[in-house]
């Protein structure tokens, strides 16, 4: 047989709820962010806005994926890094190695700054986000780099 008792024997308002003096006394606006919303309230101070930290922490995954996706960096990490094999166009490989170095740069830095932003109304899933694309980003940027300076000079 269960003796505790129920600690929330009063009918006041629910959790999350606040009492407004516009209308009666028991009145009862919620605030969460739909209801804000269908009221046509403004946005509370400290809304994430275009630039915010979940904003670039996605931007920072977008410049990721074609990295990733592709995947030719990796492989000509192991063509010119681990191998001495020469290039029959150095030129053409240097630029498409400089390009995926770049996109990883942008990717790095948008995180980067998306971390800097992040406070303590920033979702969890954007600094989760960001603290990975700057960590599999550096390891593509390091490698782009590597790589680029492997690319034998064709003469």
């Amino acid at each position: 047989m269960n003796t505790s008792q129920d600690q929330n024997t009063t009918d006041g308002p629910r959790p999350g709820a606040e009492e407004t003096d516009t209308e009666s006394p028991g009145a009862v606006e919620e605030t969460d962010a739909g209801a804000a919303f269908l009221s046509g309230a403004p946005a509370p101070a400290g809304t994430p806005g275009v630039l915010s930290a979940e904003t670039l922490s996605v931007a920072g995954l977008l410049f990721l994926a074609p990295v990733l996706l592709g995947g030719r960096v990796f492989q000509l990490f192991g063509w010119f890094v681990l191998t001495d094999t020469g290039a029959e166009q150095p030129a053409l490989i240097s630029a498409e190695i400089a390009v995926t170095g770049g996109l990883g740069a942008l990717a790095v830095l948008s995180a980067a700054v998306s971390l800097v932003l992040s406070g303590t109304r920033t979702r969890a899933w954007a600094r989760w986000a960001a603290a990975a694309t700057v960590l599999v980003g550096l390891v593509a940027l390091v490698a782009s780099l590597v790589t680029f300076v492997s690319v034998p000079s064709g003469a």
